[in-house]
Order: C-alpha cells, then sequence, then structure tokens
C-alpha cells in the first residue's frame, strides 16, 4: 500500500496514533508506537482519513450522541474496540471507565499477559479479549448432547423444510447473517454423519468451545458466501447452532395445528408443540453456553432477537419470561454500544452497518409492541438512544459487491425510500421505526406520572402521527391484493397501518379519559382496525399460527371492546346517531369470536386471552342481540322539562362480567376503562 501524502507533505498516521494526535512512525504493517503499546490489532492506515462518506438516506432519528466503534481491517472485529475518544469530540460521559484506557499496557510492561483477561464495559462499547474458556466436563458433555440433539433434527428434517429456508423472505430469519448460521451449521454438522461417535462429537464440541471464547470475526465482504464460510468448519459457535434450533421451533409453530412434525430421535413423533419448546431449550442452552464464555456479539443480538419471538409463540406475549429476554436484548445493544448510532464509514463494513441497524430496528420494534401489551415501560428509552433507520434495499444489493451497494443507495429517493413497486421487509422495518418512536411518547403520556397538560401534548403527538404516517410512500394495503398476496407478504404491508391506527386509536382513548376526546373518531379507527386485521384473518388459505393469535390479541380485542361498547350504546341512546352501521359491526365482531375459535391453538402462545375473548365477547353479544331497546337512563329531566345528556359510562355488573371471570377482571377492568361520551 503506498502512503497518501497529507497537505503538509508528510505521509498519513495510523489511526490509533490519528486519534490519540501523537506522533507516529509511519512503519508498515504497523507503527512501532501501536506495537510497544500492545495496539498492533487496532493499527491500521485510513487511505482517506479525513474524508466521510456521504450519508444522507441515513440521518439517526434521535442523536443525544454519536459512536466511534470498530476498526476496519482484514477481518471486522465485531466487538467495539477500547480506543481513546477523539479529541476533536466533547465526552460527555460520567464516571472513570476505561478514561484512559490507552494507558493500561504500561501500567505493568513486563507483563506478556493481557491487562484484563475478562470482558468489560467501555466508552465504545465492550472489550472481549481472547481468553480459554473454562470448559468442565458438565458443560462438554452438554454440548455434545446439544450437537447430537440437532444431528437428529436434521435427519428428520423434510427437503422442502430446507428449500423453505433458502426462500424465508422475513426479515428475522430471512436475514442474511441468520441463513449463513444456518447453511454453515449445516455444512459442518454434515461432515460428521447422521451417527457420529461420541468422540468425534466430543472433539467438535470443545472446537465449538474454544472458537465461541474468542471475540467473532467476520469478513469486510459478504459477497460470494463469505460469510457462511466465516462460520463454518473450525469457526462455528454456539451462536449459530442456537439460531439453528429457533428456525427449528419458528417452523414447527407454522406447521399444521394438528400434523406430526418430527421423529424426535427416530421413535417418538413429537408434536409441534413439544418440538417448539425442545428447541427454545436448546437454544437457551447454547446462550448459556456464551454467557459463560462472556461473549456479546452481533451474532447475540439477532440470537436474542429470535429467542424472543419464539418465547413468545411458546409462552404468550405477556409471559414474564418473554419480558426478561427483552430485557437481554437491550442490555446487550446498550453494552455493545450499538444505542449511540453508527457513522458511515467508521462503525464496520457497509454490509454489517446495514445488518445492525436492522437487527436494531427489529429490536424496538419488539419492545415498544411489549411495553404496550403489559402496559410496562419500554426497555429501550429514545431519550438514551440513537435510532439509524435502515436502507430501503434488498438484501441481495448488501451482500454482493460493494458498488452493487452504492448503486441500490444511489437510486433511492432523498428521503432513503426506494421507488420499487413490491414492498421488501427492509421498507416495514423502515416504516415501523418512525412509528415506534412515536409510539414511545404515547406510552410517556399513558404509562408516565400525570401531567397538567396531558390533553395537549396527546394532540400534538397526534398530529405528529398523521404528519409521520404522510411522509411514509404509501405502498399500502388494499382489500384487492389480499387475492394475490401470500399471508406473509400481506403482514409486511399491513403491519404499518395497524401500528399507525393503534397509536392513534391510544390517543383518542387518552384523550377520552381527559374528557376532550371524540368518541366518534375512536369508534371510526376501531372498526378499520378490525377489518383490516379480519381481512387477513379470513384468508382460507392462512395456516393456524402463533403470529396471528398474537395480531388478535394485540390489535384486535382492544378495538372489539370499543365496538361492543358502542353497540351497547345504541341499544341504551337509540336517539343518538350511530357512528357506523350496526349491522355491519355485529358481523365483524361475529367473524373475530368465529376467528379466536379457529385459530387459537390449546396449549401455547395467546391461547388463553383469545378464549377468553371469545367467551367475554360471546357472551356481550348476546346480550346485545336479545336485549330489548330502550329509553337510555342517562336522560334526565331539568325543572324546566328539558332532557339533558349524562355522559356514558359502562360499569362492571351492566351485563355480568364481574362473574364471568371472578378470578381474573382484566377484561372487565379494561372495558370500564372506555367511558364514551354520549356527545
Amino acid at each position: 500500500m503506498t502512503d497518501r501524502v497529507r497537505r503538509n507533505g508528510l505521509p498519513s498516521s495510523c489511526e490509533p496514533c490519528r486519534r490519540s494526535k501523537v506522533r507516529c512512525d509511519h512503519a508498515r504493517p504497523h507503527c512501532n508506537r501501536c506495537v510497544r503499546r500492545k495496539f498492533s490489532r487496532n493499527c491500521y492506515y485510513q487511505p482517506s482519513p479525513m474524508t466521510r462518506g456521504a450519508n444522507h438516506y441515513t440521518e439517526p432519528l434521535l442523536t443525544p450522541q454519536s459512536i466511534d466503534t470498530a476498526t476496519m481491517s482484514p477481518v471486522c472485529a465485531l466487538a467495539p474496540l477500547a480506543e481513546n475518544t477523539p479529541a476533536d469530540e466533547y465526552d460527555r460521559g460520567t464516571g472513570l471507565v476505561t478514561m484512559h484506557n490507552s494507558l493500561m499496557p504500561f501500567a505493568d510492561s513486563d507483563d506478556k499477559q493481557p491487562h484484563r483477561k475478562f470482558s468489560y464495559l467501555t466508552r465504545s462499547g465492550l472489550f472481549i479479549p481472547k481468553r480459554v474458556y473454562p470448559m468442565t466436563p458438565a458443560a462438554i458433555a452438554e454440548g455434545v448432547e446439544i450437537l447430537r440433539s440437532l444431528i437428529e433434527f436434521n435427519a428428520d428434517l423434510p427437503e422442502f423444510v430446507r428449500d423453505r429456508f433458502e426462500d424465508d423472505a422475513d426479515e428475522l430469519c430471512g436475514s442474511p447473517l441468520f441463513k449463513a448460521a444456518w447453511r454453515a451449521t449445516q455444512t459442518t454438522l454434515r461432515q460428521l454423519g447422521t451417527r457420529p461417535p461420541l468422540d468425534q462429537l466430543t472433539s467438535t464440541a470443545l472446537a465449538i468451545f474454544e472458537q465461541t471464547s474468542c471475540p467473532l470475526e467476520l469478513p469486510l465482504s459478504a459477497e460470494n458466501d463469505a460469510l457462511e464460510f466465516a462460520l463454518s468448519g473450525d469457526r462455528l459457535r454456539w451462536e449459530a447452532i442456537g439460531m439453528c434450533f429457533i428456525r427449528i421451533g419458528l417452523l414447527s409453530a407454522t406447521l399444521g395445528t394438528n400434523g406430526q412434525v418430527f421423529h424426535g430421535r427416530g421413535q417418538l413423533l413429537l408434536d409441534r408443540q413439544k418440538t417448539m419448546l425442545m428447541a427454545f431449550d436448546a437454544c437457551m442452552q447454547t446462550r448459556a453456553f456464551c454467557n459463560q464464555a462472556e461473549q456479546t456479539n452481533d451474532l447475540t443480538l439477532w440470537l436474542l432477537t429470535s429467542v424472543y419471538t419464539l418465547a413468545t409463540w411458546c409462552f404468550g406475549d405477556d409471559s414474564s419470561r418473554v419480558w426478561y429476554l427483552m430485557g437481554d436484548l437491550s442490555s446487550a445493544i446498550v453494552a455493545l454500544g450499538f444505542h449511540k448510532g453508527f457513522k458511515y464509514g467508521e462503525s464496520g463494513p457497509p454490509y454489517l452497518v446495514e445488518l445492525r441497524k436492522r437487527v436494531i430496528a427489529l429490536a424496538h420494534e419488539r419492545d415498544k409492541e411489549l411495553a404496550t401489551f403489559v402496559g410496562r415501560p419500554p426497555h429501550l428509552s429514545r431519550r438514551y438512544c440513537t435510532v439509524d433507520l435502515p436502507l430501503d434495499v434488498p438484501d441481495s444489493a448488501i451482500i454482493g459487491p460493494v458498488e452493487h451497494f452504492e448503486a441500490a443507495r444511489a437510486r433511492l429517493d432523498e428521503n432513503g425510500w426506494s421507488g420499487d413497486v413490491m414492498v421488501h421487509p427492509a421498507a416495514r422495518l423502515r416504516a415501523i421505526l418512525l412509528l415506534s418512536i412515536i409510539r414511545e411518547e404515547v406510552l410517556e403520556l399513558s404509562l408516565g406520572p400525570p401531567i397538567p397538560n396531558i390533553a395537549q401534548q396527546a394532540r400534538q403527538i397526534l398530529s405528529n402521527l398523521t404528519s409521520t404516517w404522510e411522509s411514509i410512500p404509501h405502498k399500502q394495503y388494499e382489500q384487492s391484493m389480499g387475492d394475490t398476496m401470500l399471508p406473509g407478504s400481506i403482514w409486511v404491508v399491513l403491519s404499518p397501518q395497524l401500528e399507525c391506527l393503534y397509536s392513534e386509536f391510544l390517543l383518542h382513548k387518552l384523550l377520552i379519559s381527559q374528557n376532550e376526546g371524540s368518541r366518534d373518531a375512536m369508534i371510526r379507527t376501531s372498526h378499520e382496525m378490525l377489518q383490516l386485521t379480519l381481512s387477513l384473518l379470513k384468508k382460507t388459505d392462512v395456516i393456524a399460527t402463533p403470529n396471528l393469535e398474537a395480531m388478535m390479541a394485540f390489535y384486535t380485542m382492544p378495538c372489539a371492546s370499543v365496538l361492543i361498547l358502542e353497540l351497547f350504546r345504541q341499544n341504551r341512546q337509540p336517539h343518538q346517531s350511530a357512528a357506523l352501521n350496526r349491522s355491519t359491526l355485529v358481523q365483524d365482531i361475529s367473524v373475530l369470536i368465529s376467528c379466536c375459535e379457529s385459530l387459537a391453538v390449546a396449549g401455547q402462545s395467546n391461547y388463553q386471552i383469545c378464549k377468553q375473548a371469545q367467551t367475554v365477547f360471546s357472551r356481550c353479544l348476546d346480550q346485545i342481540l336479545n336485549q330489548t331497546v330502550f329509553p337510555s337512563p342517562g336522560l334526565m329531566s331539568t325543572p324546566g322539562g328539558l332532557e339533558v345528556q349524562e355522559p356514558f359510562s359502562l360499569g362492571l355488573t351492566d351485563f355480568g362480567l364481574t362473574e364471568l371471570y371472578p378470578q381474573d377482571p382484566e377484561w372487565s377492568t379494561w372495558l370500564e376503562s372506555f367511558d364514551l361520551y354520549g356527545t
């Protein structure tokens, strides 16, 4: 490599010396100063050290502070390296954590071993030195058992399953990193055969333990299956094996409801529920191996995101286990320093930066959904996170040659959106991320301490929500698309609209609680949201999956509750104008009750919530249809003979919800929270 001469006539300095603003002797491949300081691994010469790449498509949504992370080298070390804070940036951090990290090697210059033998936090992220894994006999035996279980699962996987994995377009399991981990693990285990001897399994497990204890390294380019090569053979890690179990668990959840899935150990036929639980337990075991090795890297984020999804399908979205897994995911993001965002050209290879943006966008989506569903504060706060929008480009452009990636970037519009008619999963992530930021503002009003001007702020957020939605290209779902698109593809274009409507629904509910909302606006939003979900649930080719149960529990139950209250209001106040047609409401709620009965699978996911909703809604609908219309008890006569309207409120005893579920009054409390006024 030829030295680049600076404007003062001197050759360029290496990056550690340049950032520390010390004299560099310009030696190649590593300067002598970095060698003496034991910074050889970090020492490299940037071709254009003062040049910033144009990146007007990835402006952060929130920018408390940017991050300066991993350097570029022949391989990319995915744990951000401990370096000095650049002198031209003001360090606003608190405490003394690694403030003088560059001076640590001089504390004991005669010690040939690393100063730290365990992982520790730095200002820029997490430093993970290479260390020897404490391989106990018990850990080795557990590792051998994990490998044997995966080999037996693979032997029973039908051929169409492998094809389905390769064609998966979902933004989680369809991620290039996820696919590379799957292919690398399958290639490596295929070399062991279908019945490997114990000594071969033991040696393989030892090699995986040893590799897992080392920092993860990926190539600078993902083209020509470089990702798969970096994770296969003697580079196989427990994170990749855990991701394979996740794929098996998610696959078993999407197969037929009563179908038998795999031949576990070649003897017993296991149903999909047991297969999901076995896959979850195996994945958590591989996660425990990584924790013991103190490894946190990019694979960790994809593993935690996927195991979180599988946990919601196994135990339901309201499970405390799901809540703890979300905490682990957010902790890993913050520990790596990814909550500070990414600087183009300084945070790693372009494909890796883009994959990091996508997994963090997924984490934000899961975080806000879970916080909304269980009524708890979110883990990832917008006040401390810089969130970068992923690019609206397909995976093929990301993992292809760099010039193809740059060409795809150049075709984006000024806001970073592509003009393609087809909606890529990345476009869905962009839209959801924009809406998640607004959802967090809604949660602050709903879950935070009371404030005096809450109604005014709710209106301002509602206005921001409208403008944000209008700024997103309207590749929206239309009813006519349902006949030609697969359910998974429909969900890609349907979910952003549902997210927008649900935030609008929560804001209307908040305004009504402050006596400043409009009942008609909430009714219209609720009905539109119900019809959107039913358009997917009514498709005859939809396979019952826990994902549909979650959609019913998250979106349709709250809006159906409001619509049921509207039907009761129409019964009690027939003289008042109806916000929606009564017959249409009854038909849609009847369809929802039918979906709860047919799509909810006993014993998994949100089954209990769906069955409870089915019982409550059925009983309410029976009373609504069988009830004789009578004048509203809310009408009172004034001394002058004029009738005035009292606010309409539905109590717990109006139609016997307290007796319906005396041990679990959540539904009756939810319904009572809507004080819909008749004016």
